[in-house]
């Protein structure tokens, strides 16, 4: 378990890697840049090939202190190569911390289905462009019984509308007000067509070597479009000639969620 703060995951205290490596192959993935540095240590015996660790699921139990915990920062516990025993043996640990908040995300939130959560489990997507978002977060507003879902949308690649996710052929969605437009019956909104919404945003830069630019418009927009919905957004990252600037000051910018 990695302990957290302003220059590591800014919206976490710890993070906690039961289960590390993924197959999804981003180009530019940061973990999987570390998991092959140190190939063959006892952090990363098999590199980034997904791995079980089972030595370290006891490590939450041995946190007096309540803390917001990221599940699996480096890989994707719901990956579809990833065995359903492994991820149980994590959500019974979750279970038997409730005074600790846990932090799942994937690209593969239709797994989230097959689990039972916690009350003490936020579950989220990653959301880079606007083809992710609508892939992934009617998955995510599927998933039935999560206290929060949320989506980081980092690295954000291009402009995202949340206000306007294809759902289906007909339908497209306002994700965080949870209201629908059916093209195909009336064309015309339905307010609470859903019942489920995003609780939270979160918007970062891609950092690292060859990051992808990324537009303070884009971030601008997704800030305007929380705020309008009263969306708590959290603006994690940006990047200033060559540097990472942590928790940029954007005005207007919502407070972190600390449901």
């Amino acid at each position: 378990m990695n302990k957290q703060g302003p220059y590591g995951i800014p919206y976490c205290d710890h993070t906690w890697s039961p289960v590390t490596g993924c197959f999804h192959g981003c180009t530019y993935c940061f973990a999987r840049r570390i998991a092959q540095r140190f190939k063959g240590s006892k952090a990363f015996p098999n590199g980034f090939a997904p791995s079980f660790h089972p030595g370290r699921l006891t490590e939450p139990l041995k946190l007096k202190r309540p803390s917001r915990i990221f599940v699996s920062d480096m890989g994707d516990l719901f990956g579809d190569w990833v065995p359903t025993e492994w991820i149980k043996q994590v959500l019974q640990v979750v279970e038997q911390c409730p005074q600790h908040t846990f932090l799942f995300l994937t690209k593969n939130p239709k797994r989230y289905a097959d689990f039972v959560f916690p009350s003490n489990a936020w579950i989220g997507t990653s959301v880079e462009n606007q083809a992710a978002a609508d892939e992934r977060i009617p998955l995510l507003l599927r998933t039935p019984a999560a206290t929060v879902r949320f989506i980081s949308a980092e690295p954000l690649l291009e402009l995202v509308d949340l206000t306007s996710v294809q759902f289906n052929k007909y339908t497209t969605m306002n994700v965080l007000e949870g209201c629908g437009i059916n093209l195909k019956s009336v064309c015309q909104a339905i307010p609470n067509i859903f019942s489920n919404k995003l609780n939270w945003v979160i918007v970062g830069a891609e950092s690292g070597p060859n990051a992808r630019p990324m537009d303070e418009g884009w971030v601008e927009s997704l800030r305007d479009q929380c705020i309008s919905a009263g969306t708590p957004f959290f603006y994690k990252q940006k990047i200033v000639n060559g540097k990472k600037v942590v928790m940029p000051e954007l005005e207007g910018q919502l407070p972190p969620l600390n449901a």
